[in-house]
Formats: C-alpha cells, sequence, structure tokens
C-alpha cells in the first residue's frame, strides 16, 4: 500500500515575508510545514 502521508517541509527562515510566502505555496500543493526557531530545538 501507498504511504498517503503529506511531504513535509522544514523551514529554518527567520525572515517573516519569506516565511508566509513559503507557507502559502506549501498549502498549495498540499505540503506539511514545520519551522525550527533555533539549533536547540533539533539537538
Amino acid at each position: 500500500m501507498p504511504d498517503k502521508r503529506q511531504p513535509l517541509i522544514v523551514g529554518f527562515v527567520a525572515n517573516l515575508i519569506f516565511t508566509s510566502k513559503i507557507e502559502n505555496v506549501a498549502r498549495h500543493l498540499g505540503y506539511d510545514i514545520g519551522w525550527i526557531d533555533n539549533f536547540d530545538q533539533i539537538r
């Protein structure tokens, strides 16, 4: 059976202008998106 999970984009962008543009495109494509605010979140 094929995997039905949505692709995930993990973002490291701190600029809110770019963040909203990336989120809009990701939603349009049906992708999930997660933002990393600092390195401690992924350690």
